[in-house]
């Protein structure tokens, strides 16, 4: 690919001295484009077409260049077939080859991931030769915060509950506590870890005391979105369900000695049954009989 970088840089020497804006053009309808993560985005180049032969000689070239300066070569299409270049890409972009007709050169990436921010070269030739740059921008909403809750030992020895809340997106979200109005960021503690695709986890926890039953609140406030994504932990709850449970295992025990005292009632009043039977003489007999063996 080699020699699409010595075009790019011909095209870009002779653009600047004038030399080509008259024999080919390429024009953008917007330079900048915003996907989500995990969905889809089409970046278009528009060009003139003046017949079918223009068609058969036509080459598209696409180049990343990411927000560290890395470049990567996205897709290549000449002489009707397209070759994904970059195993980043590989399954995930296309050409459609149906809009080359109507002189639109589009970008089709899916499953965009993070890594797929930056700015992207166009490259196109055919009678002529012109570039043009379109930037693209990747969000990940923080659509699920996970919560959990902890009995854990201060740093002064006391007994305390840990209450956290966990979420991944993009970019980097700021979290916010509340207990009713009031806020509790200033004891709160946040870290952040980066995934293999560039996706950030989101980690927040506070301490309350060991027998707070109080309703907390989680935000993860992400500015690009303009939005905030919320969870409610009432702590009451919590300590219900677990009383719940402890009385619930009391429970089984209790039962279980109840089933057994019934079984042995039973056997005995079955072995009572089974001397009246034998010892039919008389009521005096019957009832020494039961008294000495029941």
């Amino acid at each position: 690919m080699g020699v699409y970088r010595r075009l790019v840089f011909a095209i870009t020497f002779l653009s600047c001295c004038g030399i080509l804006k008259a024999l080919f053009t390429i024009q953008t309808n917007q330079s900048y484009y915003t996907a989500q993560y995990g969905g889809e985005a089409k970046l278009e180049c528009h060009f003139q077409v003046k017949n079918d032969m223009q068609i058969k000689n036509l080459k598209v070239y696409w180049e990343h260049i990411s927000p560290e300066g890395v470049k990567r070569e996205v897709l290549t299409f000449d002489n009707v077939a397209e070759i994904p270049q970059s195993h980043e890409y590989r399954g995930r972009v296309k050409i459609l080859k149906d809009e080359l007709y109507k002189g639109h050169a589009i970008l089709h990436i899916s499953n965009v991931k993070v890594t797929d921010q930056g700015h992207y070269l166009c490259l196109i030739s055919s009678s002529g030769a012109d570039y043009k740059y379109i930037t693209l921008d990747v969000q990940a909403p923080y659509k699920q915060i996970n919560t959990s809750i902890a009995d854990v030992i201060t740093d002064s020895g006391e007994m305390a509950k840990e209450i956290t809340c966990k979420s991944m997106g993009y970019p980097q979200a700021e979290v916010l506590w509340l207990n009713g109005s009031h806020k509790l960021n200033a004891v709160a503690k946040t870290t952040d870890e980066l995934t293999s695709d560039n996706m950030i986890i989101v980690t927040s926890s506070v301490t309350v005391h060991p027998e707070a039953t109080d309703t907390l609140t989680c935000g993860f406030w992400n500015e690009a979105f303009g939005e905030i994504k919320k969870e409610n932990i009432t702590l009451r709850g919590v300590i219900d369900q677990r009383t719940q449970r402890t009385h619930m295992l009391m429970l089984i025990p209790i039962t279980l000695l109840i089933m057994l005292i019934f079984i042995v009632s039973l056997k005995l009043l079955g072995r009572c049954k089974n001397v009246f039977e034998l010892h039919p003489m008389n009521s005096t007999d019957i009832q020494k009989t039961n008294t000495t063996i029941c």
